[in-house]
């Protein structure tokens, strides 16, 4: 069973919510040859869901090049499908679907001199899907940096939001519910697949520096994570003859 759309969803569609992105989008379509046609008949067979297909195939691509390989193997074999969580969530927020669909047609049809390359974003290596996506988290455009943002939230959420996606990360279900995990799936949950080792010793107190620096990192994830400032310190008087 899919849940309803999460508030961070909608946050992530927000980020997506700009003017801007339909303009580029339509700028998009008019640089690539045929894709005018394709936007108007959906870019392939119908579906049942607020995604077109073409806006499908993209959404899907763009999940497997951003959750890694493995989640690209399952949606490749057709194990869970991130179209039909999308479908989902935007049915129940019908303001935020032209947003993300506008997303979507920039990410499949912006090529040079938007993006870099020549071809499509469904019709790229998965190689090349990454790149693409790192230049956009790189870029020193703003609506670049925001397009990838507001893609990957939405994408993450997608795919973890998918029943199928639970197993491989160790995920019991949530709790309660009649389809939900028992309070002992719950404490069994097994973290080693995410790198936690439970007896490893608890660190200690964050400073509060630390702290705010890793805010600042997880706000921005688009840039190079901060390091910490070293405050200089003078070095003490030193005695001289004369003092004696």
């Amino acid at each position: 069973m899919i849940a309803m759309p999460p508030p961070a969803a909608e946050r992530a569609l927000a980020r997506l919510d700009r003017r801007g992105f339909l303009r580029l989008a339509g700028a998009a379509a008019a640089l690539a040859p045929g894709a005018l046609g394709a936007c108007a008949e959906g870019g392939g067979k119908a579906r049942a869901g607020v995604l077109a297909p073409r806006e499908a195939r993209v959404l899907r691509a763009a999940v497997a090049a951003l959750a890694g390989p493995a989640a690209g193997a399952r949606i490749a074999a057709g194990a869970l499908d991130p179209a039909e969580v999308a479908d989902r969530w935007l049915a129940a927020l019908p303001d935020r679907a032209p947003a993300l669909r506008g997303a979507l047609w920039l990410l499949e049809l912006g090529i040079w001199p938007l993006t870099p390359r020549l071809r499509p974003f469904t019709a790229l290596a998965p190689a090349q899907r990454e790149a693409l996506l790192r230049g956009l988290r790189d870029s020193r455009f703003a609506w670049k940096r925001g397009l990838f943002r507001g893609l990957k939230a939405f994408c993450t959420l997608v795919y973890y939001a998918h029943p199928a996606s639970w197993a491989a990360a160790g995920y019991p279900g949530p709790f309660g519910g009649p389809d939900g995990a028992g309070i002992d799936a719950a404490m069994r949950y097994d973290l080693s697949a995410l790198g936690y080792d439970a007896r490893a010793p608890e660190p200690g107190p964050v400073p509060a520096a630390e702290r705010i620096r890793r805010r600042i990192d997880r706000e921005n994830p688009c840039t190079p994570p901060s390091t910490p400032r070293r405050i200089p310190t003078s070095p003490p008087p030193s005695s001289s003859p004369a003092d004696g």
